[in-house]
């Protein structure tokens, strides 16, 4: 009888404890009624119509410096979406800075932002890699003109600035949002009439590649997958640690989604013959767009050559002949 009568004030004492909670959590409805009426819809639709339109509205100066470049860039762009929307795994070889993770990035937001994805999982040949990639995606939410477009994704984010982890609530909810280094849990919107936001409840999880198998968010399995890098320079010549990469890629990444459909973007560096990239771009159930940093050597691609490559090439010898930087 005492035994139960403690377990019965243990319950009341935590019942009390939630009432308390919820009470003093910051109701955010009003701000955000406020920031919808800001929506330019207009702008918004036809951003959406495409992945190509979307970054071109909300990734310039946030992932990227400029437009994606044509044809290359639109065609990556366009071969992402295609692939994504099919389920068909999907690779990007191209050299390093040519843009293919911050494209990526931008169709991971876009994808979470119009509610195509609810758990995205990022990885990496190590953890720090994936948290940051985690990171541009976190700094882009809360970036213009994206927050004003899809306030209820950045709102609660933008409102939790500088107060830690203090609750929020929205319609008599929890919102639930945070960061932390490896993961972002996306605000839970839904309004009065059951009507759920996009981005409600979305999260981002970021690991390594060893690390993916059998990530969950409580009960919902990964439908995005993005992969980046997952090969060094040491891993691409050594054929056992290629072997392993790959177990790992078509055991415990392909194998997220259980029964249900997942989109996986892999950006990568081909770095050695036969390595990860490809072995992957040999293998006809992935789709593969390769872009080559140099496209055609010129003409006069000799010292001896004419025109400007000529001239280049005596410059150059000009100034290692009075030891003079290259800054001319």
């Amino acid at each position: 009888m005492a035994k139960d009568r403690r377990l019965d004030r243990h319950k009341q004492d935590g019942a009390s404890r939630m009432r308390a909670a919820r009470d003093d959590a910051a109701a955010i409805d009003a701000q955000l009624a406020e920031a919808r009426k800001k929506i330019d819809w207009k702008r918004r639709r036809r951003a959406e119509k495409s992945l190509e339109a979307w970054i071109k509205t909300y990734g310039i100066g946030v992932f990227i410096n400029d437009a994606p470049p044509k044809p290359h860039g639109s065609e990556i762009l366009r071969e992402m979406e295609d692939a994504n929307r099919s389920g068909r795994p999907y690779q990007i070889l191209v050299g390093r800075g040519g843009g293919k993770t911050s494209y990526a990035e931008a169709n991971d937001l876009k994808r979470i932002a119009t509610g195509e994805t609810k758990l995205l999982v990022i990885s990496c040949a190590n953890a720090k890699a994936a948290q940051q990639i985690k990171r541009e995606i976190d700094a882009a939410v809360t970036s213009e003109p994206f927050a004003t477009d899809y306030p209820d994704a950045a709102l609660p984010f933008k409102l939790l600035e500088g107060h830690g982890r203090r609750a929020q609530t929205y319609a008599g909810r929890p919102t639930q949002c945070n960061k932390t280094a490896d993961r972002t849990q996306f605000p839970v919107i839904i309004d009065a009439d059951g009507t759920a936001s996009p981005s409600s409840g979305a999260c981002i999880v970021a690991k390594a590649l060893k690390s993916v198998r059998g990530t969950k968010n409580g009960t919902q399995r990964p439908d995005a997958v993005q992969l980046d890098d997952l090969q060094t320079r040491e891993i691409a010549q050594n054929p056992e640690r290629v072997h392993e990469t790959m177990r790992m890629l078509r055991g415990d990444v392909m194998g997220l989604a259980g029964k249900g459909k997942m989109s996986i973007t892999f950006t990568a560096t081909t770095i050695a013959e036969d390595d990860v990239t490809q072995q992957l771009k040999a293998d006809p159930t992935w789709k593969t767009t390769e872009v080559k940093s140099i496209i055609k050597w010129p003409d006069e691609w000799h010292k001896d050559g004419h025109g400007l490559w000529g001239k280049y090439f005596d410059l150059f010898d000009a100034d290692n002949a009075s030891d003079l930087p290259h800054d001319r």
